[in-house]
């Protein structure tokens, strides 16, 4: 106890190691699970996992104090602010020392400690003659030294004559930092080439230059903006469609901002310091540039540099366009001005950008077998026509000219040698890519209850076909990749399977972790399943999923949820269930005064369309009185909120185009003043669309079709 370890936790309720602490002149406080860790001091806390002595009470003998084997499972701890802290501990410390620790009984605690990444910074300190059934269990999940405690003491105090501690932790592990680094020199295998372009795998290496030239990436013009102008905006804000090269784009950015006097902060993962390191990126003397992929769904990390100061700060963000919040939500969020975001696009490459891709793909022989002229100018062509100057188009060529298909197939029907809960991890992993889940390998192993130290030996083939251990991350980071696999390889049942499993973990969690609330929002949102062919089967599929999970804490008071399960209800044409979904998110929304729910009257506006679009073709004709009367009050619905910052005008603009349904259905039977109220709504939804078609830099395919579909309604 003479050295300051970051912090101890304890299956002991005895004071032994405060009083050890004492006797080294320092202080330890006990800490009890029951406690706020609101009003604690983190950093000089003895968290006792199993109660402590100095806290016993009937109460808490009861309720805090663990004293059998049976209670030492971690299932009660589950949901608990300190437990999610030692969780987040054993990811972002150097080194996890365990002393005199047995886990025959402790199954979770092994569990967590089973992880590849965190496996590899575990050391044992242990008897010298341990039983042999504790000795393999500790080699399976980590370092030993079975020299016991005072060889451990006898270790400490020999090396403490000669070690020099550093002043300061200049280390970030929720960033990646770099300033002024020179990237080494690597050879670049075809192998990794290949996996590059085909799964999306990407190597520093990569970046590499011959001649100031990019040989195996496109370095696009969008990253020549940011280069140019970085110090003279606040934000970069880069969008494009699924797998149009937006992480991509953050690694060019880093790359080429080597060569500046510029700190670089890619973000990698948040961990349990990561309010820290944000405050020593706001209170860096120089500039600094803050990297986010995939920025939606980190915006609670956002909020923290806006109260740590941005003064000399630029951010470049990524988002996919589908899911891209306005421009409000962000200037709140940050505390800045709308002229000081400058948008970026992505989803098309221009003519120079298409000619630079041509000469890489046919330099390094990238070829296709869909390619049938490979001069250069054949594979300009093909990009252009076949892949119409997206990646994502590319990507998907490649995989379905590839063996990825065939390989993965085969190997997950191979069902005598892969376990339900390894078929769930590799689903969470593709899920990962696809649905922007912020979760590294370790917490996916924790949210399904894996052992990997227990299945890795079985089920070596699998695993390694999905996942990278050596990174704490999966091997498939293409996300065209990633949903082709789930759409034609995994299946909508066995995707579902594996959310709901993830669902019940985080729904224990959510109340102490903001991540586990976001990855629940993220995971019961209706957008995922638009990837699966719209048929009875799979729209039953779905609403049965929300059903199963409406019980959950989590999903009982969120609005959230029930507008989810109301749109998935609409689509399974069972209007009866999604009208009392809306009504009760409209009386969860009611018992917060400041909630504003916007998104609820545009899920209500879409289930009166929907309805009477469904009446219409099933004999229940309305009258053409009751037509107007449901346009209206629909139209009504979806003007109320329609400039809150968070609402979603897609979604708005995608009921508004039904109108020329409503249209075409009682185009001879409207009477004048019904012509003259429809006529009033439309003009107004297509002043709309309009004007954000107008006011976007890139076409809007669908709203541009739409708004040419209500231009034809006229009397």
């Amino acid at each position: 106890m003479s050295i300051q370890w970051k912090r101890i936790y304890t299956t002991n309720y005895d004071s032994v190691i405060e009083t050890a602490a004492t006797d080294n002149s320092k202080k330890w406080t006990p800490i009890v699970l029951s406690k706020e860790i609101s009003n604690a001091d983190i950093n000089s806390a003895c968290i006792h996992l199993n109660g402590h002595i100095d806290y016993l009470d009937r109460n808490t003998l009861n309720n805090e104090f663990r004293l059998i084997d049976k209670s030492y499972e971690c299932e009660e701890l589950e949901g608990n602010e300190w437990f999610d802290l030692f969780k987040g501990d054993l990811q972002s410390a150097k080194a996890i020392i365990i002393i005199g620790y047995s886990m025959q009984y402790d199954i979770d605690i092994k569990r967590l400690l089973g992880a590849p990444a965190v496996k590899e910074k575990v050391l044992f300190i242990d008897a010298p003659s341990l039983d042999p059934i504790d000795e393999t269990i500790l080699k399976n999940h980590g370092t030993c030294e079975f020299i016991g405690i005072q060889g451990f003491a006898d270790k400490v105090e020999e090396i403490q004559k000669t070690f020099v501690p550093s002043l300061t932790d200049e280390r970030f592990y929720s960033f990646l930092h770099e300033y002024r680094q020179t990237l080494a020199p690597c050879a670049i295998s075809f192998s990794e080439l290949n996996s590059f372009y085909r799964e999306g795998i990407y190597k520093d290496a990569l970046s590499q230059k011959n001649h100031g030239e990019y040989q195996y990436l496109l370095l696009r013009t969008a990253v020549d903006k940011v280069i140019r102008e970085y110090r003279n905006r606040k934000v970069f804000l880069v969008t494009s469609d699924l797998g149009n090269g937006k992480t991509i784009f953050c690694q060019l950015v880093r790359n080429e901002l080597r060569n500046y006097d510029v700190d670089v902060f890619l973000f990698d993962h948040q961990y349990v310091d990561c309010d820290n390191e944000i405050q020593r990126i706001c209170s860096n003397r120089g500039h600094s540039v803050v990297i986010i992929d995939d920025y939606k769904n980190k915006m609670e990390i956002l909020k923290r540099f806006k109260y740590n100061g941005i003064s000399r700060v630029t951010f470049v963000l990524t988002a996919r366009k589908a899911v891209n919040p306005s421009y409000r939500v962000l200037m709140d969020k940050l505390g800045i001005a709308e002229t000081d975001i400058k948008p970026l696009y992505l989803d098309t490459f221009n003519s120079e950008e298409t000619k630079k891709l041509s000469c890489i793909i046919a330099d390094n022989k990238l070829y296709s077998s869909n390619m049938t002229d490979i001069t250069y100018s054949g594979i300009e062509n093909y990009i252009q026509s076949k892949c119409h100057c997206r990646f994502a188009d590319m990507l998907l060529d490649f995989y379905e000219s590839s063996d990825i298909k065939e390989r993965i197939s085969k190997i997950w029907n191979n069902d005598e040698n892969n376990s339900l809960a390894v078929k769930r991890l590799a689903i969470l992993s593709l899920m990962k890519s696809v649905m922007g889940i912020d979760f590294n390998f370790t917490e996916m192993l924790n949210l399904l209850k894996l052992d990997y130290a227990a299945v890795v030996a079985r089920e070596s083939q699998f695993i390694n076909e999905f996942f990278n251990i050596n990174e704490n991350d999966v091997v498939i980071k293409s996300s065209i990749v990633a949903r082709e696999l789930l759409k034609s390889v995994i299946g909508l049942e066995a995707l579902v399977d594996t959310m709901k499993a993830t669902i019940i973990e985080a729904d224990k969690e959510y109340r102490v972790s903001g991540r586990h609330f976001e990855l629940l929002k993220n995971l019961v949102s209706h957008s995922h399943f638009r990837l699966f062919r719209e048929d009875a089967k799979s729209r039953e599929i779905i609403s049965s999923f929300y059903d199963s999970i409406r019980n959950l804490s989590f999903c009982q008071e969120n609005t959230f949820f029930w507008e989810q399960f109301a749109s998935a209800c609409i689509e399974a044409r069972d209007f009866n269930t999604a009208n009392q979904c809306i009504e009760n998110a409209f009386a969860i929304a009611k018992k917060n005064p400041q909630f504003i729910p916007y998104h609820v009257e545009t899920i209500k506006a879409r289930y009166i369309l929907e309805k009477l679009l469904f009446d219409i073709i099933t004999g229940k004709r309305p009258s053409a009185e009751e037509a107007i009367y449901c346009l209206n009050e629909c139209h009504e619905r979806l003007m109320k909120h329609f400039y809150h910052p968070d609402n979603n005008v897609g979604y708005v603009f995608r009921v508004g185009a039904k109108y020329a349904e409503v249209f075409n259905n009682y185009v001879n039977e409207f009477d004048s003043r019904q012509k003259s109220i429809f006529t009033e709504k439309k003009v107004q939804m297509l002043k709309l669309m309009k004007e954000q078609l107008t006011s976007s830099e890139v076409i809007n395919v669908p709203l541009k079709k739409w708004a040419e579909e209500l231009e034809k309604c006229i009397f």
